[in-house]
């Protein structure tokens, strides 16, 4: 487990909000496997040891996908496109407008398509990165249900099926992140 944890680097991590989410996320990982070493050996704690070790995918591709988000937040050119792209179509559309001559219209025209097939494009990035950024909350809300149901799970005595449960909704939500990274 601390091998693992040294592996995810949250230091590598710039942004501030998303270090903070993958610290977090390795914390419940921490403090999971801690109360599953605190179960009497048994089926229970084989089911939990095995959900534990699914976390372990979970928090890594927690880390995967908050160092793309964190590279696309940081990345100064897609800044200056978000900014630049709308001013140059308006610009590029008033010039076209204005202009008189057949072949220059033709071409202007074919810059302001790519210019918009450019901006869509970047449209269709940011919103694929809020969403994204949503699935990360959420998944850090689900580690912090799952930490709340472990220490539930040793406060009281038990039916293996809620262990069973739990790994079971542990691995909805790897599957889930496997997808999105």
């Amino acid at each position: 487990m601390e091998l693992f944890q040294e592996q995810l680097d949250p230091s590598r991590i710039k942004d501030k909000t998303l270090r903070a989410e993958v610290e977090e996320a390795l914390e419940y990982q921490r403090r999971i496997e801690m109360q599953v070493r605190k179960q009497r050996a048994g089926l229970i704690r084989e089911r939990l040891e095995d959900a534990a070790n699914q976390i372990s995918d979970w928090v890594s591709n927690i880390y995967q996908l908050a160092l793309r988000l964190d590279a696309y937040l940081a990345d100064d050119l897609l800044t200056r496109d978000r900014t630049r792209l709308p001013q140059d179509i308006q610009q590029l559309s008033e010039k076209r407008a204005r202009e008189q001559n057949p072949d220059v219209q033709r071409q202007l025209d074919e810059v302001i398509s790519s210019k918009q097939n450019q901006w869509q494009t970047l449209r269709q990035l940011d919103a694929r990165m809020k969403q994204a950024q949503l699935q990360m909350e959420q998944s850090l809300t689900a580690l912090g249900t799952v930490y709340g149901q472990v220490q539930l799970l040793n406060a009281e005595a038990i039916n293996s099926g809620r262990a069973e449960r739990l790994r079971n909704d542990i691995l909805e939500q790897v599957k889930r992140l496997d997808d999105l990274v």
